[in-house]
């Protein structure tokens, strides 16, 4: 992103993979790095990101805004959609700062206890196994940013899915960006508790939680790490 294309602090910005509006709160060209909020129904939540990312998954709507209209309309469309896009922390928590990766961020309440859902896009590196440590690393990075899990929490279940980017067509038209889930994986409250986030392998990390949803595209992602780490996560890889 150029210079001349840097957003004004108090834009107003959309979210291009579902709509959510927010406001540009802060630009620091010296790290070329911004920060967006935007509020669930009670305080307000805040993502990072490089000019770069900006540029690929929000737009400038032409808008100013004031911090109650983002509010209000941020509120709507979180209640609409059910999710909060991108990267931000949940109510209450500290001011972790969620990976990239991440493109959504809801509590909602399962059995009457607090369930954790994050949605994880895959990174499309070399490899798919690549691609799988690094979400794993990122599934880290976020249980270990929740403050507590208390006896009344479920846990957290990580949706990991691939995000094909959005381009144009042969007549110059966008296209929208697709995504294709791969698989489910659930942390139970009373697992998370017990991890010494300090020491635990990454790789065995996946064999502590409970896999499902897996589509055709998951399987071929696990098979790959697998084949390279199949000892280490021999629990999760005996799913594949």
């Amino acid at each position: 992103m150029s210079s001349m294309r840097l957003p004004q602090r108090g834009a107003e910005a959309r979210h291009r993979f579902d709509g959510l509006v927010g406001e540009v709160y802060a630009v620091d060209s010296s790290s070329q790095r911004l920060t967006l909020r935007w509020p669930l129904p009670s305080g307000s939540n805040k993502v990072v990101c490089s000019f770069e990312e900006f540029d690929h998954d929000w737009e400038l709507t032409g808008k100013r805004v004031s911090g109650v209209h983002v509010m209000k309309a941020a509120a709507i469309l979180l209640v609409a959609l059910g999710i909060c896009l991108y990267a931000w922390h949940r109510v209450g928590a500290s001011s972790h700062t969620l990976p990239a990766s991440v493109i959504a961020h809801q509590t909602t309440v399962v059995d009457g206890r607090q369930e954790l859902e994050v949605t994880i896009k895959l990174r499309r590196q070399d490899t798919a196994a690549s691609d799988l440590i690094s979400a794993i690393a990122d599934m880290k990075s976020v249980m270990r940013g929740e403050e507590e899990w208390n006896g009344e929490e479920g846990g957290v279940t990580f949706h990991l899915v691939d995000v094909t980017p959005g381009g144009f067509d042969d007549y110059g038209n966008p296209t929208p960006a697709h995504t294709t889930p791969a698989f489910d994986i659930h942390y139970a409250a009373d697992e998370l508790r017990r991890i010494n986030w300090k020491h635990v392998d990454e790789l065995k990390l996946v064999n502590l939680g409970k896999v499902s949803q897996i589509s055709y595209a998951g399987k071929s992602v696990a098979r790959d790490f697998c084949a390279y780490y199949r000892e280490s996560s021999n629990v999760f890889c005996a799913e594949f």
